[in-house]
């Protein structure tokens, strides 16, 4: 009996310290969006509904610095490597069980990229180039701080 009450206890215990996949991701949502539904830095692939096997792969090729997909593998290797194998696993969990987004067509009309869409493109790359370690909430301060003082 006692000995029920011991490993209850430690299970009890694991399952509290689980991390939890939903608030890691509120560090990728600044470039992801929300629900992970949007083209990173107007690039990348939507992550919504990935599968999580997939997702750890990537995390764990960008923090091996064997991936540069879109010309941001270092910006995202200083992401990954701060993140826990555990961690990996639960924010990887979390976003494969966000709705897909519905796919686009393949023949899309062009649309430029707005002044504005360009500016901060070039800002966040230039940004992570010189500050790969940098969070991208310290990226949108930045950006955040340099528009405010433009105008």
């Amino acid at each position: 009996m006692k000995n029920l009450l011991i490993l209850a206890l430690l299970s009890g215990s694991v399952a509290f310290a689980a991390p939890d996949g939903a608030e890691i991701f509120k560090k990728c949502a600044i470039c992801h969006g929300d629900k992970a539904q949007k083209h990173s830095l107007n690039v990348s692939k939507i992550i919504a509904g990935m599968d999580a096997v997939h997702i750890v792969k990537t995390l764990k090729a960008y923090r091996g610095g064997d991936l540069n997909q879109y010309g941001f593998g270092r910006m995202m290797q200083g992401q990954a490597t701060k993140l826990s194998e555990s961690e990996m696993q639960a924010v990887a969990k979390y976003v494969a069980s966000l709705p897909p987004v519905a796919s686009t067509p393949t023949v899309k009309k062009y649309e430029k990229p707005s002044k504005d869409d360009l500016e901060y493109n070039r800002f966040t790359r230039d940004f992570f180039q010189a500050n790969p370690d940098a969070t991208f909430a310290e990226a949108k301060k930045a950006w955040e701080t340099q528009k405010t003082a433009a105008q």
